[in-house]
């Protein structure tokens, strides 16, 4: 059985693991190493599960446990090379873990698992998310994207699991407290996909087998749970899917209760 298990998933925090309660991998590392090891146990996973961590970007929310827990567990770190090379300046990692770079586009093989990087369009150094298979099933989590790319789209194409970014509604955006600049860049070509632009690609995903989804890194300030599944399911309803046969939806919480999103069952959820 392989699994998706979001340890926490929001503009404050996300940490993901993807495979089996024995073995599999970290998708960033945007949680307290106390927290981490909480989650991992609530959910039934073992501490010796995660072989690596694979990490998106150098953003807080994505790295501020990163050290720590690489560090004690003996994780290798995955990233791009300019991400690794950020983290490194900006004295986030250090040379005393395991730094292993991996290309946009190279497909790395580590025990029972294979993972891809597929590149971002973000305001970082040089983001990218992760397509990871095990066995015959394919899990894929993508957030911090401005916009979606054929490239992500083809590789997001036919996943049995996908982890899509719906981070902020429009007319709450609209009405932030956030300054100009910082909502400028949000809703630009580089920053984060609206839960209007999640459901859209929602819909194509379905057409091309995709049947489970979880949308994730919802902003704590101008999101709210019940927005995008409400939005998402109507996008995938209006195009004629039919839930529970088509397509499964749910929210990643912000701090999980030991819930997961597996093959075999499903119910890591705020609202569906």
């Amino acid at each position: 059985m392989s699994l998706l298990y979001s340890l926490c998933s929001s503009s404050k925090g996300n940490c993901h693991f993807v495979g089996t309660p024995q073995s599999g991998l970290l998708i960033d590392g945007g949680i307290g190493i106390r927290n981490y090891a909480a989650q991992l146990a609530l959910a039934g996973i073992s501490l010796s599960a995660p072989q690596a961590v694979l990490v998106t970007h150098e953003h807080s929310d994505h790295v501020s446990g990163l050290q720590k827990i690489a560090l004690r567990h003996h994780l290798p770190v995955y990233g791009t090379p300019g991400t690794l090379d950020a983290l490194v300046q900006k004295g986030i990692l250090d040379y005393s873990l395991d730094l292993r770079v991996i290309q946009p586009g190279e497909t790395v093989s580590l025990g029972s698992q294979s993972f891809i990087a597929i590149p971002t369009p973000h305001d970082s150094a040089q983001s990218c998310c992760y397509r990871v298979e095990q066995g015959d099933q394919t899990v894929m989590v993508c957030t911090d994207l401005g916009q979606m790319t054929p490239e992500i789209h083809h590789a997001l194409s036919g996943c049995d699991t996908v982890l899509l970014e719906s981070n902020y509604d429009e007319e709450l955006m609209a009405h932030s407290p956030y300054p100009y600049f910082l909502r400028r860049r949000i809703v630009g070509s580089r920053g984060h996909l609206s839960n209007t632009d999640c459901a859209n690609e929602l819909v194509e995903l379905a057409k091309t087998g995709v049947k489970r989804f979880v949308l994730g890194h919802l902003s704590q300030e101008n999101n709210r749970p019940e927005l995008a599944y409400q939005n998402a399911l109507s996008a995938l309803l209006g195009a004629g899917a039919v839930p529970g046969e088509d397509f499964s939806l749910w929210v990643a919480p912000r701090i999980n209760n030991g819930r997961i999103v597996s093959t075999e069952e499903a119910a890591c959820t705020e609202c569906g």
